[in-house]
C-alpha cells in the first residue's frame, strides 16, 4: 500500500509540475477558440483531467511532441464545448472563395494581445477556422473532418476571417492617426 501511495505522489508531483508550466499558455489556446473566460477555463481544466488520464500512454518522444500532445487535447476541449454550448454558424456559400493569393501578415504596429482581442471578437465560424488553420497549422481537409463542413466552407470561413482581421486593423490604425 505504501509503494502505491508513493507513485501517486510522484505523479501527482508531476501533474502539478505539468500545470504549473503550460495552464497559461493552454488558457489562452482556449481562449483563442472561446469568447467567454468560462468556457475557456472548462475546456482548459477538462483538458488536464485528460492529459492526467493518459499521461502513461503518452508516447514521450520529446518536448516538443509532447507540447502539441496537450495543444491537441486543449483544442479538441475546445471544440467540443463550442459544439456543445450552441450551434456554431459556419456561413457556406455555393461556390467557394478561393484564398488570397497574398497571406496576410501580422506587422509590429500592434501588440500580440491587440491581435488575440480582434480573433476574439470574431463570429465563432470564423475564429474557430482561423485559429485551426492560420495558428494550429491544420489544412482544409483536416478541419473540415474536424468541424463536420466541406473543405469550400472552412475556405469561405477563412477568408471572412481574413478579411475580418484586415478590416479590425485598418479601423485601428485610422483610430491611431486621428489621435
Amino acid at each position: 500500500m505504501k509503494i502505491t501511495l508513493n507513485l501517486f505522489s510522484k505523479k501527482e508531483k508531476l501533474f502539478d509540475q505539468l500545470y504549473f508550466e503550460y495552464s497559461k499558455r493552454m488558457f489562452l489556446l482556449c481562449l483563442r477558440y472561446l469568447k467567454d473566460e468560462r468556457d475557456a477555463e472548462e475546456a482548459l481544466n477538462n483538458g488536464f483531467l485528460s492529459v492526467y488520464k493518459n499521461l502513461g500512454k503518452m508516447n514521450y518522444k520529446n518536448q516538443v511532441s509532447f507540447e502539441a500532445w496537450i495543444k491537441k487535447i486543449m483544442v479538441n476541449e475546445s471544440l467540443m464545448i463550442l459544439r456543445g454550448r450552441k450551434k456554431t454558424v459556419f456561413v457556406s456559400e455555393s461556390k467557394a472563395i478561393k484564398e488570397s493569393a497574398e497571406s496576410f501578415e501580422i506587422d509590429d504596429d500592434f501588440s500580440i494581445e491587440v491581435y488575440y482581442e480582434i480573433i476574439r471578437k470574431m463570429p465563432d465560424g470564423y475564429r474557430t477556422v482561423f485559429n485551426l488553420y492560420a495558428i494550429e497549422g491544420y489544412d482544409h481537409k483536416e478541419i473540415s473532418d474536424m468541424l463536420k463542413i466541406s473543405e469550400n466552407t472552412s475556405r469561405s470561413q477563412l477568408y471572412h476571417a481574413r478579411e475580418y482581421l484586415k478590416k479590425e486593423i485598418l479601423k485601428l490604425r485610422v483610430y491611431e492617426k486621428q489621435l
